[in-house]
This record gives structure tokens, sequence and C-alpha cells, in this order.
């Protein structure tokens, strides 16, 4: 069972609309129908109550989501490396390589930065919140210790809970928009304006469920990105990415929104040969540490395959 709690920008959101985003990123084959019929069956429930699939959530809404598709009794642990810039008894800082998923679903249920973080934390399954054992994070079996995430195919820093002191911490600064993530980027064109801001809503692609797309302003999350130009080619340009907010693939989103999409991102652009995938790498992380209650920061270099693609342009 999945259990998520309503956060102020959700509200208002049907009921179906609301289950079908959330649970698509563990079942991505997931169709409306189903949400609906699971809602019919009575396998779908608002604060532990019967809601119809048009019930518009509030905010602190429970919603309690158990879906034969979901169930997954195990998460095998894998002596997988990991390149850990920092940790301590609450939180660790991890570099993320390019191509592992952050945690199990959409099919990839083993050799993720959870299967990883299972092996090497024997206690990470206790960050997972809860309020008189029922949990009250979006936090599931899946994903303990996560409180953000990046796609499979970028590169770099993440920060993981280790104990249910830093979740809690973690978590509030993540959805308060505290944490501070700088990321850059080899876009492709010419960049007229060297600084600037993307302000649009995004959601699901209307037709393609496994894609995000800028949508109307009643529809969808707002999302905040500034950039800066650091370095203009001949026909790309390297650009650093600070996040307001963190939508999913925002980055990325937006960067095709204003017809500079990132190189070899083949969602949102097209594949590159010699690539694997974005060139895109989280090179900054900044948050209050939930150990000492004071601001730190990290940071990570680029990766190989990056700078040397880099050194090709100069």
């Amino acid at each position: 069972m999945e259990k998520f709690k309503v956060a102020k920008e959700e509200v208002n959101i049907r009921l179906d609309i609301f289950c079908f985003e959330k649970m698509l990123s563990f079942v991505p084959t997931l169709t409306r129908s189903q949400i609906k019929n699971a809602i019919d069956k009575e396998l779908i429930k608002v604060n532990s109550k019967i809601e119809k699939a048009g019930y518009k959530i509030r905010e602190n809404d429970l919603i309690e989501i158990e879906l034969i598709e979901n169930r997954l009794t195990h998460i095998e642990k894998q002596n997988i490396a990991l390149d850990i810039i920092f940790e301590d008894e609450n939180y660790v800082v991890i570099n993320k390589p390019q191509g592992m998923v952050v945690h199990p679903g959409n099919g990839n249920f083993n050799n993720t930065l959870v299967n990883a973080l299972l092996y090497r934390y024997d206690d990470i399954e206790d960050t997972i919140l809860e309020e008189d054992g029922e949990v009250i994070s979006e936090a599931s079996s899946l994903r303990p210790g996560i409180v953000h995430r990046i796609d499979k195919n970028t590169s770099g820093l993440l920060v993981v809970a280790k104990t249910k002191l830093a979740f809690k911490s973690l978590s509030e600064q993540i959805s308060k928009h505290e944490c501070k993530r700088v990321y850059e980027a080899i876009c492709e064109g010419i960049f007229k304006e060297a600084e600037g801001t993307i302000v649009t809503n995004i959601a699901r692609h209307p037709t393609n469920k496994t894609k995000m797309a800028v949508c109307a302003q009643n529809k969808g999350k707002l999302a905040i990105t500034h950039y800066k130009v650091l370095n203009q080619f001949e026909k790309c340009a390297l650009v650093e990415f600070n996040l307001e907010t963190g939508r999913t693939h925002q980055i990325r989103v937006h960067s095709k929104y204003i017809n500079h999409p990132i190189i070899g991102d083949d969602v949102y652009n097209k594949a590159v040969k010699g690539l694997s995938g974005q060139l895109l790498h989280a090179k900054e992380l900044t948050f209050v540490s939930p150990t000492t209650n004071r601001k730190v920061t990290f940071q990570a270099p680029l990766p190989t395959y990056f700078s040397e693609y880099l050194k090709k342009l100069n």
C-alpha cells in the first residue's frame, strides 16, 4: 500500500487524477481506468474513508492506495559501490552516476541507489515517518531515506536521510524550497539572453504519460528555473541552472520550452552517439544540516564524459 499526504499546492485536484499521477512512477503502464476501478473497488481511501473519483482533495488528506501491480514484498540488498561525498550519523551526500535509478519502480527493481543503501545501512528502512502506526510522508517501502530524486541519466548530488530526524528535516526543506540545487548542462543553440528565469506550470504530457510538459496556468504545478550562460559556444552553451522548485524533469522540460534542449536528452531532444543520456549534472547542493542545524554546501565535479565533451567544444 502507498500512502500520500496532500501538500498545499495539490489541493482541489480530483482524487483519480492525483492517484494516477502519484502511481505512474511505480506502475508506468497504469491507466486512468485502472485508478477508477480501484476507487470503485474501495482500494483507494481518503482519511480511511471511501470517496468518489471526482472528490477534490484537501490539504493534509491522507490518501491510501492499494494496487496489486504495486505490491513488492522484498527489495534485494546489493553491494553496489557509491561515491560518497560526505556522511555523518544522520545523512549521507552521494554523487550519483549517470545510468543509476534512484529507487525501485518503472520495472527497475535491482541495481538502484536504494538497493545499494539497504546493503550499506541496515537501519535505513526505519527512516519512513509514522504517526500512530500510519505512514504520514510520501516515502514508501520502495524509497527508504529518499527525500528527493534526480533522473536516471542525470548525474550528481543528492542527500539521503539515515534517521527519522534527518528525514523529517530534509523533507521539510525540500517541500518549502529551502534546499538549493545547482546544475550544469550543455544546451543547444545560441542564447539571446545571458541569464533569465523560466516560470511555467508543468504536468504530465497529455498523450505520453512518461513525459512531462509545460501546461496552462490552471493545471499542473508551478515550476521556476533560473539559468545563467557560463560559456557560449558556436552551436551550444554551457548553462548553470538553479532550481527554485523541484518538479519532475523540470530543467529538461524548461530547456526544451525555451528552444534550448539539453544535448543527449533522448526524451526531450534526441540521442547523441557516444553519450548515454543528457549532459546534465547536479553540481551543488545546499541545505541546513539536521545534525548541526547549520547551512552546509557540497559540490561534485563534472563526470568525465561531460568534461570530455566540453573539451571538444573549446
